[in-house]
């Protein structure tokens, strides 16, 4: 079965399509205790900035991750 987010806001500024993966499938992330640590110092580094920031990358498979040059130990595989 699969889940269908109608609002994917993790926090007031961020939500979880800027942390995605794309690929003609849909959108994967993984959901762990320490993402969702991360995404709230963000949140919080962003209030302290006070102007918005821009995700441009997040979390990348692995075949995703070689094919565009990234580091077989890349914080993007987590």
């Amino acid at each position: 079965m699969k889940m269908i987010m109608v609002d994917d806001r993790l926090t007031e500024h961020f939500r979880l399509n800027e942390f995605a993966y794309h690929d003609k499938d849909g959108a994967f992330a993984f959901l762990t205790p320490d993402f969702f640590k991360f995404v709230q110092m963000l949140e919080e580094f962003r209030n302290w900035y006070r102007r918005p920031m821009n995700i441009t990358s997040g979390y990348r498979p692995v075949g995703f991750n070689k094919l565009v040059g990234g580091s077989s130990n890349s914080a993007h595989l987590r």
